[in-house]
């Protein structure tokens, strides 16, 4: 099974959440938009972002089309 991970997601296993790692290990295929990507590497001090960045490495980018960003906007307002 695939699951999109939400930033929030990213961030809490970052700090080591043990809610976010059980969640992320449910799921055969982990995609992140690259929203996400950035949001998260945004985030990272110079130190940690190789680590950060290796970490995003492991994940399927999903890019982000108008089409999807008005789905996005549709789903947050409901």
């Amino acid at each position: 099974m695939k699951a999109l991970l939400d930033t929030n997601i990213l961030i809490d296993y970052l700090k080591g959440f043990e809610q976010a790692r059980k969640e992320m290990n449910r799921h055969e295929r982990l995609l992140i938009s690259l929203i996400s990507w950035m949001e998260v590497m945004a985030g990272a001090t110079p130190e940690e972002e190789p680590l950060v960045r290796s970490f995003l490495s492991g994940f399927e980018p999903v890019p982000v089309s108008p089409e999807i960003a008005e789905r996005a906007v549709a789903i947050r307002r409901d």
